[in-house]
């Protein structure tokens, strides 16, 4: 009734980073990084995803960047597994490599 998600797990959500966005050019000229608050985005766009609705984050905790997340990365594999509501236990990897883990606490965006 109050929209809730009960649990969910999505793996193998797929996000590509180009290399030629905006947000690279300054972060870092000729070796660029996708900065960590745009990887928290890419988190958060496939929550809204699952749950149908905007959302923004109320907490995180427990957010480890193990290296670097570069655009050779890409594609990105998300997994993303919500419990009670919309806390999100995240984590980004590639070809099986983790790269960073998350645990966050989304909320509707009003």
């Amino acid at each position: 009734e109050d929209g809730e998600i009960a649990e969910i797990q999505i793996t193998g959500e797929q996000r590509t980073v180009r290399g030629d966005e905006f947000f690279l050019r300054g972060h870092f000229p000729g070796n660029p990084v996708v900065p960590g608050v745009c990887t928290l985005i890419i988190i958060r766009q496939c929550v809204e995803s699952i749950a149908g609705r905007a959302l923004r984050m109320a907490s995180m905790s427990q957010c480890k960047f193990v290296k670097a997340i570069v655009p050779a990365d890409s594609p990105l594999q998300l997994t993303v597994e919500l419990k009670d509501g919309l806390q999100c236990m995240a984590s980004v990897a590639k070809d099986g490599d983790q790269l960073m883990t998350v645990k966050t606490t989304f909320v509707p965006d009003i």
